[in-house]
């Protein structure tokens, strides 16, 4: 008989409901006193979750989160390759399925939290007051960060002001007692042993790589690797640093809009096909509009919130492939790229895997949809509604009362076949996404005398990354010289925007390599994609032409604009490893870590494969709310990038 494996279908929902709860914007959720029982069993329940046994617990939270990277282990009845009887990583990034693996994933961590709530309830609380809390655990939903929004704290881009708070008030169990300050479960997840996570009494579940291995604790901008462990060993939450990261300062000062921007030209860019919206995995040849992707903007904000200084500022968790999920703000980072997928859903519903391919039908391992071993596909979970029972609140009319259908409805079966008739509001959910992430789109609206406003441009790249055996690192861009000093790069005047492989090494550990998909990648000279729209920057220099030279934004000033000013450097971000991936004679970047201004510098040879594009397009900004920007025929500025390490040339085509 076969082992009975752990069936992922949601939170239940109450026979004759039309609609499951909606996740929800965190700070709107948790600044909403009517939710406050949601809030209060959430966090105790997320808390009572991280304390649960990594080493006796596949259903603790350890490992769960380990699910996506280390440890390199089993889950579920499946080893990685399956069949193989090896352990591995299964997170699917630079392949096809990378949105629609992580929508299990996170269905299995929601049901997780849902099952320690029914617990407290029955556990804890006095029996006249168990229907609320039950009711308050069957509304709840994992709550997402949205980071193309700004921040109402701040009154700019940053983490949610609740990731920046160590302890927290939630209401009690027991009616019209006083609240209970907690340590906040999202401020940090700490080994529930006490041991660092790499500790040999973790046996098989410890973690291998420097400097997870010593921690015992999360991270995020903590761990500088010229300081003493003890410093970063028990987690170092530096806040600060990361919202420093994600509104990082530039030429014209605008540049944040940037996060905004690229969500926005998801859902106005018009993509080849789903699988080069949802990955950033080259495919020959691209239109020029795949090479954004949703998982490109997704590696830029683990790198911003995790940290990506050696030697200075520090590193986190979130920064690391290997590791990310450990840092409880994965879960309402992947929560808001969840969404924004189904958004994308919504608007392009006929969008999906090619049937000839049979990628729909691949089995999402180790995710089960039932206790008789039946594998989640892309196609079985594609209506994340009825597969799991969640919506989003972009998809709500405001005042309807919970549980009552609105125009829109399931966009299809669980099975992937053609959609229904009834289709969602999708003109107040663009008038949402132009209110919400369009503020370029605004900026050159209001910009009616600027010669050229009818154009738009973007960077596109390819590039290799698993180059350097899969050491992160970044390519920054710049319009001027950048800093001679790596670690001031991101805050220069000149700094526009960066790449970041989010990868880790690959090394092998015994008879395995913990990122299997990623060796076969490699092997396979699979390269990636990244966009950087500049259309916000090129716009800021045309306004400040007294300080810029940039006069307007008429294709040939700005051609020979960049010809003059685009610059960018290569720079190695995170090495995690017990051993170097690359052997110290090799390695594309100094070896002395008491020389700041080059440490971490790569030689742009040593990453050949890198193809370097400016491009110019058309875009048409309509007047009417209800409908999104467009944005077509986009064309190649040689100039702008000939005869510079990595810049393409018209022979690269």
């Amino acid at each position: 008989m076969s082992q009975l494996t752990y069936p992922i279908q949601g939170i239940p929902v109450d026979t004759g409901r039309l609609e499951p709860p909606t996740r929800k914007e965190i700070t709107a959720w948790l600044s909403d006193t009517a939710n406050a029982h949601q809030v209060s069993l959430f966090m105790r329940a997320l808390t009572e979750f991280q304390q649960l046994s990594p080493t006796n617990d596949s259903l603790s939270y350890y490992r769960i989160a380990g699910i996506h990277g280390e440890p390199d282990v089993e889950w579920d009845g499946v080893g990685n390759p399956p069949g193989s009887g090896f352990a591995g990583w299964w997170c699917a990034h630079n392949k096809e399925t990378f949105a629609t693996w992580h929508r299990p994933y996170l269905a299995l961590f929601e049901q997780r939290i849902y099952e320690i709530m029914r617990k407290i309830i029955e556990r804890d609380v006095p029996a006249p007051q168990v229907s609320i809390w039950e009711e308050a655990a069957k509304e709840w939903r994992l709550p997402y960060w949205d980071w193309g929004a700004r921040q109402k704290y701040l009154n700019d881009y940053g983490l949610p002001e609740i990731l920046t708070k160590e302890r927290i008030d939630i209401i009690n169990l027991i009616h019209d007692s006083p609240p209970v300050n907690i340590v906040n479960p999202l401020w940090k997840f700490t080994n529930p042993t006490g041991e660092a996570m790499g500790h040999r009494s973790m046996g098989r579940f410890r973690l291998q790589g420097i400097p997870w291995n010593r921690a015992r604790a999360t991270s995020r901008w903590g761990i500088a690797l010229n300081q003493d462990e003890s410093t970063w060993t028990d987690g170092v939450n530096d806040w600060e640093e990361a919202n420093e990261a994600i509104r990082t300062p530039s030429l014209i000062g605008w540049l944040p809009t940037s996060i905004a921007d690229a969500v926005y030209r998801l859902f106005a860019t018009t993509f080849s096909s789903w699988e080069s919206f949802e990955s950033k995995k080259f495919h020959n040849p691209p239109t020029s509009a795949d090479y954004l992707s949703l998982e490109f903007v997704h590696d830029g904000i683990h790198s911003m919130t995790g940290g990506f200084e050696r030697l200075g500022r520090g590193i986190g968790h979130m920064a690391d492939p290997s590791v990310a999920a450990f840092d409880p703000i994965f879960w309402l980072h992947h929560c808001n790229v969840d969404r924004l997928a189904t958004i994308f859903q919504a608007l392009h519903e006929n969008m999906w895997f090619d049937s000839a391919s049979g990628v729909g039908d691949v089995p999402l391992d180790p995710f089960h949809r039932d206790a008789s071993n039946t594998p989640w596909t892309s196609n079985s979970c594609r209506d994340w509604k009825a597969s799991f029972k969640y919506d989003y609140d972009d998809f709500t009319v405001p005042g309807q009362p919970a549980g009552v259908a609105p125009r829109s409805s399931t966009l299809r079966s669980s099975s992937g076949d053609a959609p229904r008739d009834d289709e969602r509001d999708l003109p107040t959910l663009k008038k949402r996404i132009n209110e919400k992430y369009g503020v370029v789109r605004r900026e050159i609206m209001n910009s009616p005398s600027m010669r050229g406003r009818e154009n738009d441009y973007v960077i596109n790249i390819v590039y290799d990354r698993y180059a350097l055996d899969g050491a992160a690192y970044f390519i920054h861009f710049f319009l001027g010289a950048p800093p001679g000093e790596v670690s001031f790069f991101r805050h220069a005047n000149s700094y526009i925007g960066s790449v970041y492989t989010f990868s880790s090494s690959l090394e092998e550990r015994g008879r395995t390599v913990q990122c299997h998909s990623c060796l076969e990648q490699k092997k396979q000279g699979v390269l990636s994609t990244a966009q950087i729209p500049i259309t916000n920057v090129i716009l800021g220099c045309a306004k400040d032409s007294s300080r810029t030279s940039l006069h307007s934004m008429t294709p040939d000033e700005v051609e020979s604009y960049l010809e003059k000013n685009l610059t960018w450097r290569a720079v190695i971000a995170i090495e995690s490893h017990t051993t170097p991936a690359l052997p110290a004679a090799n390695l594309p970047f100094p070896q002395d870590p008491g020389d700041p201004l080059s440490a971490g510098l790569i030689d742009m040879t040593r990453i050949p494969r890198t193809k370097i594009y400016a491009m110019k397009g058309t875009v048409s900004h309509s007047e009417n709310d209800f409908e999104l920007s467009t944005y077509s025929d986009y064309t190649s500025m040689w100039r702008a990038t000939a005869g510079k390490p990595g810049g393409a040339v018209r022979e690269n085509g």
